[in-house]
């Protein structure tokens, strides 16, 4: 695809970019790259291919959802300066 000046200059505009006028060749080779990779992505055939969430066959194991660590809650409210009814108490900060 052949991107002419106006349309780099048009795209900077909707971006709100500056381009140089000596930058202006080099932002068109980009573009025209980028839009060739972008027709080769499209031109591959997906028709009769599944939908994945990943291109990997590996199955995620996950651990058993069983408490391991015993509750410390009262301990820890031992150290803090002030607890009422099982929560922390803290100096009001925001009128």
């Amino acid at each position: 695809m052949k991107i002419d000046d106006k349309t780099v200059e048009w795209l900077a505009f909707l971006a709100h970019l500056q381009i140089s006028e000596d930058r202006i060749d080099a932002q068109k080779l980009r573009l025209e790259n980028m839009a060739e990779v972008i027709r080769a992505i499209r031109d591959v055939e997906t028709e009769g291919i599944a939908p994945m969430t990943n291109p990997f066959d590996a199955t995620l194991t996950l651990r058993a959802d069983v408490v391991t660590v015993k509750n410390e809650r009262d301990e820890l409210q031992k150290l803090a300066q002030s607890v009422e009814d099982g929560l922390y108490l803290v100096p009001q900060v925001i009128e």
